[in-house]
């Protein structure tokens, strides 16, 4: 995988409310797709591997607030 993915979605405008962001959209959007093409099929299996992939997540993107 490459931080160019990342970089893909960077432009996108952000729809959420500033004070509800945790996380830039361009992460949420690399864990999405990671998840979903490890198989998670709902949000909670998305949140859970996060949990469980951080550390490689944070290989491609920062993922400060963890």
């Amino acid at each position: 995988m490459s931080a160019h993915l990342i970089q893909h979605f960077a432009p996108l405008e952000d729809p959420r409310i500033e004070r509800n962001k945790l996380y830039p959209l361009p992460e949420v959007i690399l864990l999405v797709i990671c998840a979903v093409l490890g198989r998670a099929d709902d949000w909670q299996a998305i949140e859970q591997f996060g949990h469980d992939k951080l550390e490689w997540l944070r290989k491609f993107a920062p993922y400060p607030s963890s």
